[in-house]
Formats: structure tokens, C-alpha cells, sequence
């Protein structure tokens, strides 16, 4: 199950609210990614790999990221794929400047995206 937070700075009025974790009904939320994925959302590389490996077993939740380069935050999907033979991760990539994001460990250790101070953690 997945918990929401809800991360602010107090300085510049920044305000996000995010989800980690696993979807409550997990196996409805594979179906769609997969949906997804043929659809080609998630990039042709990723597409490939389900369509050449049909035994895969797919290992996905929201994680926060963000962008090393421009500071930005964002809720993403965290997905590995692994069938009999071989394995993919799928790998981030910032909306705003194109950077490979970098998947936040302690969510109570984030920065402000626009004045850099430290953010406001609630759980909700």
C-alpha cells in the first residue's frame, strides 16, 4: 500500500504532494502499466523488452525522484522487469531539462526545487 505525503518550504511557498509505494490493488495496476508500455509511454527500449520476453515479471511502485541538474520533483514509477534470461530497469527522465533522475532514498532529506532550503514532511 502506498502513503501519500505532502512536501512544502516554508520560505517560498512550494507545495507537492506525492505517493510511495505499491498500488492497493497491485495486480490491476501491472495490467495497465503493460497496457502502457505497448503503448509505448514508457519509451521503445521498455517496449521491447515485454514484447521479447513474454514471460516477464514486472516489480513496480511510485517513488519521488529528482532531476540532479534542474532540482525538480517528481512522483514516477520505479519498474523493473525480469524474465527467465535477462532484466530491465527502467530509467527516469526529467520533463523540464532531459536529465536521468536520481530516485529519492529518505524522503525527509529533500530540498526545495525553486530556494533550495529543506522541505516540510507530512504524512497524510
Amino acid at each position: 500500500m502506498s502513503q501519500k505525503y505532502i512536501l512544502s518550504c516554508n520560505q517560498c511557498n512550494y507545495s507537492s504532494e506525492f505517493k510511495i509505494g505499491k498500488s492497493s490493488n497491485q495486480e490491476a495496476w501491472i495490467e495497465k502499466l503493460k497496457v502502457q508500455i505497448r503503448e509505448n509511454r514508457f519509451g521503445e527500449e521498455t517496449r521491447l523488452f515485454l514484447e521479447n520476453h513474454p514471460d516477464v515479471k514486472i516489480n513496480a511502485f511510485w517513488a519521488v525522484y529528482t532531476c540532479p541538474s534542474c532540482g525538480r520533483i517528481r512522483q514516477r514509477v520505479r519498474m523493473r522487469m525480469e524474465s527467465a534470461e535477462k532484466s530491465f530497469a527502467y530509467r527516469n527522465y526529467c520533463d523540464d531539462c532531459g536529465a536521468r533522475m536520481a530516485q529519492v532514498s529518505d524522503i525527509m532529506h529533500v530540498h526545495c526545487p525553486s530556494c533550495k532550503q529543506p522541505l516540510i514532511v507530512e504524512t497524510f
